[in-house]
């Protein structure tokens, strides 16, 4: 869901994934890699607030989405 508040679910990867959380000011928060079994990123240490969430495939292609944190 977004706004998210703990945990933020990542649907339909099909291969592994990386991800970064961005603020708004391109400063890294949390980075790491999603895979189809692992697929949960966990917001808890992070304040409310706007970020981007940067996600990257095997490929290099790249998409973006604004996440909410409450």
């Amino acid at each position: 869901p977004n706004p998210a508040t703990q945990l933020l679910h990542i649907d339909n990867l099909k291969e592994a994934t990386s991800y970064r959380i961005v603020n708004m000011v391109g400063g890294t928060v949390i980075q790491g890699v999603l895979s189809q079994g692992n697929n949960e990123i966990r917001l808890e240490a992070i304040p409310a607030g706007v970020y981007m969430l940067q996600l990257t495939d095997a490929t290099g292609q790249r998409e973006v989405v604004r996440v909410v944190k409450e």
